[in-house]
């Protein structure tokens, strides 16, 4: 984003992208050469299906854990929370500890959807 510090986007690492065309119902198109490291970059195990997966907030590439990524994170655990979709914000906290170990926030956020996740459960 311009006019903020470059340490503050979202910064993704991708392997090198080459580009091949490809003929399709609708014309010629671009294609990336290696779709696959592409995929593992961004998703990791990508043949396993995970609908819990949040690309902005999980993505298997990001450069650290920037501000931008940080308000993406809080901002979805919020909707979410409203939403009572445990399931879903499990992955997200869990991403969130990686970067932010002693959160103390994400310390109560844990205990609070352990406790939910137990109350659907039955």
């Amino acid at each position: 984003m311009s006019g903020i510090p470059f340490e503050w986007n979202r910064i993704t690492i991708y392997p090198k992208i080459d580009l091949v065309d490809k003929q399709t119902t609708f014309g010629l198109v671009w294609h990336p050469a290696q779709a696959e490291e592409i995929l593992q970059a961004l998703y990791g195990e990508w043949q396993v299906k995970d609908v819990n997966f949040d690309t902005i907030i999980c993505a298997k590439n990001l450069k650290g854990f920037s501000l931008l990524t940080q308000c993406f994170a809080y901002s979805r655990i919020c909707v979410l929370w409203q939403q009572n979709r445990w399931v879903k914000l499990k992955p997200l906290i869990e991403q969130i500890r990686r970067f932010h170990p002693s959160d103390a926030l994400l310390d109560k956020l844990e205990k609070q959807l352990h406790m939910e996740l137990q109350n659907e459960q039955k």
